[in-house]
């Protein structure tokens, strides 16, 4: 009975006896600021160069937000009318890579994982265009919502395509 109270006693003073003495942590360095490799034109020779550029700010923006939010609903919108349309009788999907009677699963797994990409590359794009167009080079116009609105016109195609063949 000693031994284990000992034991206790040990075991529980052990702790505060390692929190005893502070040690000071070495200055960690700043936090590093992000970058990107942006492909650029050099005006003077024509030539394409390759920069690496400071990000000067948030690249999902409000803007870039409700792109992605709007891709994602005509995505789900799709999806669903699709299910429920392929639940009636004589009814059948015609997209391939789905099959003729696809499970919402497999409706949901690729259809999100095409959606991850495009969202993904959307924000790549963005974030280059917003580090060029703070460094100063000349912007034709914004490309990374076409990859959104993209998904968004296909889908709605999709949608509308299912209430014309089936009335729902």
């Amino acid at each position: 009975m000693k031994t284990l109270l000992l034991a206790t006693l040990i075991l529980a003073a052990f702790p505060a006896w390692a929190q005893r003495e502070v040690i000071q942590a070495p200055d960690l360095p700043n936090k590093p600021e992000p970058t990107i490799r942006v492909k650029l034109i050099d005006e003077s020779t024509k030539q394409k160069i390759t920069a690496t550029l400071p990000v000067p700010h948030r690249t999902a923006d409000r803007d870039w937000w409700l792109l992605t939010l709007a891709s994602e609903a005509a995505t789900v919108a799709d999806v669903e009318n699709t299910k429920l349309c392929l639940e009636l009788p004589n009814n059948y999907e015609t997209n391939p890579v789905y099959g003729s009677h696809p499970s919402r699963l497999r409706l949901y797994g690729i259809s999100e994982a095409i959606w991850g990409v495009d969202t993904y590359l959307s924000w790549k794009l963005k974030r280059s265009e917003d580090a060029a167009a703070a460094f100063g080079a000349r912007r034709t116009w914004p490309r990374w919502w076409l990859l959104p609105l993209s998904n968004i016109a296909g889908h709605t195609v999709g949608v509308l395509a299912t209430i014309g063949n089936t009335g729902r």
